[in-house]
């Protein structure tokens, strides 16, 4: 059975239509096991916990394949990419956002990237070549230490900013409580706050921090042998995400 939310409006053009199905928790438990072996060759996250305490954990797994928008930065720098044509909907919000941030002087540059060929799609040449596939960000220099309080101090420009600029954006007022972003943070995400000197050489490879926002969610309540999914529909300045499909390219897990 399918519940409805309403739409919620926001800023920035961007609306979200939610719809709440219940799962047979057997059924829950084994999509779980399929979404894990998924995350072998596609993007995803499967997070499951055992351990309970009151307003801060709780026994459930939550899990998704297939995002369509993806955060990577490392250092002074951060990529925000669109990882399907659903995504693709979504970057136009987010680049205002953006922009904002620039203008607020956290971010250095908002620059764009048009790469169409690495969106999967249903329709070959659907997409032009001047699309935004994804939006190249840098931070502004931190003040030095010293000139800011120490309450400031996790407020200087930082990762964080940008990811609580995204957390913002999609914050809707009386949502689910589970539309967020999913992902890890590296330890080196330390030095966004201390200036430490770094002894260690680093994989260039290497990133502070991934997230994704996911638009369809597997929530499996192991306690209460509850279960549902959380379909999320998109839509930006006119345009809807709405019968595009959940798709994403193959990627080894790393």
């Amino acid at each position: 059975m399918a519940l409805f939310t309403n739409v919620y409006d926001h800023l920035y053009g961007l609306a979200l239509f939610c719809s709440h199905t219940r799962m047979i928790t057997c059924m829950a438990l084994l999509c779980s096991h399929i979404c894990l072996t998924l995350t072998d060759s596609r993007l995803g996250v499967l997070l499951q916990s055992s351990y309970e305490f009151p307003g801060r954990y709780a026994r459930w797994s939550i899990g998704f394949v297939d995002p369509p928008i993806s955060i990577e930065g490392k250092q002074d720098e951060c990529v925000i990419t669109a990882l399907n044509e659903r995504g693709l909907v979504l970057l136009p919000a987010i680049q205002a956002k953006m922009e904002e941030l620039r203008s607020d002087s956290v971010l250095m540059s908002v620059d764009t990237v048009n790469d169409p060929q690495s969106i999967p799609t249903t329709s070959p040449n659907t997409l032009s070549a001047s699309t935004t596939t994804s939006i190249k960000l840098r931070l502004v220099p931190p003040s030095p230490p010293g000139t800011f309080s120490e309450e400031d101090r996790t407020r200087q420009p930082s990762l964080f900013s940008i990811i609580r600029a995204v957390r913002d954006l999609f914050g809707f007022t009386s949502n689910d409580g589970q539309l967020g972003l999913y992902g890890s943070f590296g330890y080196d995400l330390t030095f966004q706050f201390e200036p430490i000197k770094q002894s260690l050489e680093r994989d260039p490879e290497q990133r502070d921090l991934l997230l994704f926002l996911p638009d369809k969610i597997l929530v499996v309540d192991q306690d209460k042998r509850d279960a549902w999914t959380l379909d999320y529909e998109f839509g930006v300045n006119g345009k809807t995400t709405s019968n595009l499909p959940r798709i994403a390219k193959q990627t080894a897990f790393r």
